[in-house]
């Protein structure tokens, strides 16, 4: 059977944060294959992620978790979690450094660190040279793709397999209707049930990531992996800002740096002013453009939407919460002297 997904074809591109919880996986520069769909795909420090300022207003695009089990065991990871949840992005877990025969082990066990019932196992994956090889989860043991393997993989995938379906059973009343009646469900409707569930934000799939096998070197290369990539193409990207706004990406090194969105219409320069939100003090932000580390463009055409990694220097910092939007002034305002990239005490 040919397996399809019926992707949200947008002109928008989607933004896919990728936040790390091993210091080995970071990855600085941020990256806009071109392929099917645009992707922009950038990283976020576990310690950026969980010290203030945070966004204003959440974030949009798709939120991409990436680390060891041990690592989730911290308390914070589960209250950053929620806050996912209810900025209302589409989640994915990637818990890597993982033994095939302990994997559902520690699916379970994610599910009790995160206190979330909509993980379900997704894939096993591991890396050949530059392929990835995946063991899905969207049929039991007993597919003719499965004769000949060990007894141990076919355990692994009838388990999980089943945990996938009971998952899907408890937000899609179809699944639940044929999996009770008939126990067994066509691969490709569940294909398409978990896809559909992703983006309601209903489910978020758990890969392994067998062993060491990867490394920031192909990070941004898993989500190229087909099946993966294929889910993750039917969700739906998000508008460019209006012009001459640049929307907040993420934050870098405690807010020295910043990684910022534009429709491509303005053009950031060092000695630039961008100015935000007026804050609970009664200011709006407001930084310099000390530094510009990296300018994306999504394509060669004029106009086109940029991606800015940028070193600021505050003149009014942030204290919890960082402006979402901001804009450029004309004029260099009378104001504090720059804090050289410095953020303000008020953070901590």
């Amino acid at each position: 059977m040919t397996e399809t997904i019926d992707p949200q074809i947008s002109e928008d591109h989607l933004r896919i944060e990728l936040t790390v919880l091993d210091a080995k996986l970071f990855r600085e520069a941020a990256e806009w294959p071109q392929g099917v769909r645009s992707r922009l795909l950038f990283c976020t420090k576990y310690e950026d992620a969980i010290a203030p300022p945070w966004p204003s207003d959440g974030k949009q695009g798709l939120s991409v978790w990436v680390g060891p089990l041990a690592a989730f065991k911290d308390p914070k990871v589960r209250l950053l979690w929620e806050l996912e949840k209810r900025r209302k992005r589409s989640t994915i877990v990637v818990l890597t450094s993982q033994k095939g025969r302990a994997f559902l082990r520690s699916y379970r066990e994610m599910g009790t660190l995160l206190s979330d019932t909509t993980l379900a196992p997704f894939s096993f994956v591991r890396r050949r040279g530059r392929e990835w090889d995946s063991l899905d989860f969207f049929s039991p043991g007993d597919s003719p793709f499965m004769e000949g393997a060990k007894p141990r993989l076919k355990r692994l995938k009838q388990a999980a397999w089943e945990y996938l379906v009971d998952t899907l059973a408890m937000v899609d009343p179809e699944i639940k209707k044929e999996y009770f009646e008939t126990l067994n469900i066509e691969r490709n409707v569940l294909l398409q049930a978990t896809t559909e569930a992703l983006r309601r934000r209903q489910l978020s799939p758990l890969v392994g990531i067998a062993g060491e096998c990867l490394n920031k070197e192909c990070l941004f290369g898993l989500l190229e992996e087909p099946l993966l990539a294929g889910v993750i193409d039917a969700l739906k990207g998000q508008p460019a800002p209006p012009p001459s706004e640049f929307l907040l990406l993420a934050k870098r090194s405690m807010g020295e740096e910043l990684l910022l969105f534009g429709d491509g219409s303005a053009k950031l320069e060092v000695g630039q002013i961008l100015q935000g939100a007026v804050n609970r003090t009664g200011t709006a932000n407001e930084f310099a453009v000390s530094q510009i580390l990296q300018e994306l463009s999504s394509s060669e055409v004029a106009g086109s939407e940029r991606m800015y990694r940028v070193k600021v220097d505050w003149r009014y910092s942030p204290d919890r919460e960082i402006s979402s939007v901001w804009k450029l002034k004309s004029v260099r305002p009378a104001g504090s002297d720059p804090t050289h990239g410095k953020v303000a005490s008020t953070m901590d």
